[in-house]
């Protein structure tokens, strides 16, 4: 699984320690917030965890990376287009991607149908 934005750990290490067989990598933009998650993950005996100070446009241009994770989830990240168009190169085939938001605005859902309908991720 892989954790987009994941900040302070949510959902990532929750999602975790809910099942310890999961393998789980943690993403954020920012230095020390990356630092927290990586002492979190050894502070709880996370194994098969990591954590990474990277920007997901970024890791998706690495190729070991290319539709390797599952499940890629992120919380209030960006708008679903952007999200979707990232995880799209990451994502596994018949892999499934959680977008946790709250309340979606119309114009956000219809540009990601239109993206979708034009076949540009797939």
């Amino acid at each position: 699984m892989l954790d987009i934005g994941s900040g302070a750990g949510f959902p990532g290490i929750p999602l975790k320690i809910f099942k310890p067989s999961l393998s789980v990598l943690l993403i954020d933009g920012t230095r020390k917030k990356v630092h927290f998650l990586k002492h979190m993950i050894r502070s709880l005996g996370l194994d098969q965890s990591g954590a990474r100070h990277i920007r997901a446009e970024d890791l998706a241009h690495h190729a070991e990376f290319a539709h390797t994770f599952d499940v890629i989830i992120s919380r209030a990240l960006s708008d679903l287009t952007f999200f979707v168009e990232v995880a799209t190169s990451l994502l596994a085939r018949q892999g499934t991607i959680l977008a946790m938001k709250g309340e979606v605005a119309q114009n956000e859902l219809r540009a990601l149908g239109a993206t979708m309908a034009n076949d540009q991720f797939i």
